[in-house]
């Protein structure tokens, strides 16, 4: 018995069995949720003391620095569920860190998308950290924080902090915007599995009947459709994830 027989008499359970299964999956992973706690940065450098003129000094408020740069972080939830200010781990709070041997010398929000969240930063002087506290972060709500400090690369200042069902605070790359959830690579799968069923079924109805193989050329318009949908589905990914975009043009 071959694969279209198998199909012939057994496709009203097939299609009983694929079309749940698919829209299960798509209600699944479209009522999820999840609270993704993310930020991204850019450091700027304004100026650095030169050596070989040693009679240049440069200062900030009456403190001799060697060099001055700026930090812009987004720090946004990147999922679909609340995080409230009672999700933040007590004994490890979100906070802007920077390496030891520098020294953050401000700190202000450049921008706040929803101001009902109530950010605000609080100093722990004996860390030289920043604490940031908020009401409440809806999904693809966030702010940006500027801070003016001594360091001189991005890897010099971070952040840091645990939120409960969501772990740590996770630093993402904005050159790497292209990365896909699960959602985004089950979709594909699941089109180009449709694709590769409807191509097999062809090459054996063209077996089976005995047809002429230039109907194989319904292979091609079938491809074209197909990475349009993709295309389609691209564009759709991009749109739901414009808001990461939206925070990099307000850097």
């Amino acid at each position: 018995m071959d694969i279209l027989s198998v199909i012939e008499n057994n496709i009203i359970t097939i299609v009983g069995i694929l079309i749940p299964t698919i829209i299960a999956i798509i209600l699944y992973l479209k009522g999820r949720k999840v609270k993704k706690p993310i930020y991204f940065l850019k450091t700027f450098d304004i100026a650095s003391r030169d050596k070989d003129i040693p009679k240049l000094k440069l200062i900030y408020e009456d403190r001799p620095i060697e060099t001055l740069s700026i930090t812009r972080i987004a720090i946004l939830n990147d999922g679909n569920e609340t995080i409230d200010c009672q999700d933040v781990a007590k004994k490890d709070p979100l906070r802007i860190e920077i390496s030891k041997n520098f020294k953050i010398l401000d700190a202000d929000f450049h921008y706040i998308r929803t101001p009902a969240n109530d950010f605000s930063l609080e100093t722990i002087e004996n860390q030289n950290n920043i604490k940031i506290n908020f009401d409440y972060i809806d999904g693809r709500e966030g702010c940006i924080i500027q801070v003016i400090h001594d360091g001189a690369k991005s890897d010099d200042i971070s952040v840091a902090g645990s939120i409960k069902g969501a772990g740590e605070i996770v630093q993402r790359d904005i050159n790497k915007n292209e990365e896909y959830s699960t959602s985004d690579i089950i979709f594909k799968v699941v089109l180009i599995s449709i694709f590769g069923f409807v191509v097999i079924t062809l090459l054996q109805i063209i077996n089976y009947y005995n047809l002429s193989y230039w109907l194989i050329l319904l292979i091609v318009p079938i491809g074209i459709i197909l990475v349009i949908t993709l295309v389609l589905i691209e564009k759709l990914i991009k749109f739901y994830k414009d808001h990461i975009y939206f925070y990099e043009l307000k850097m």
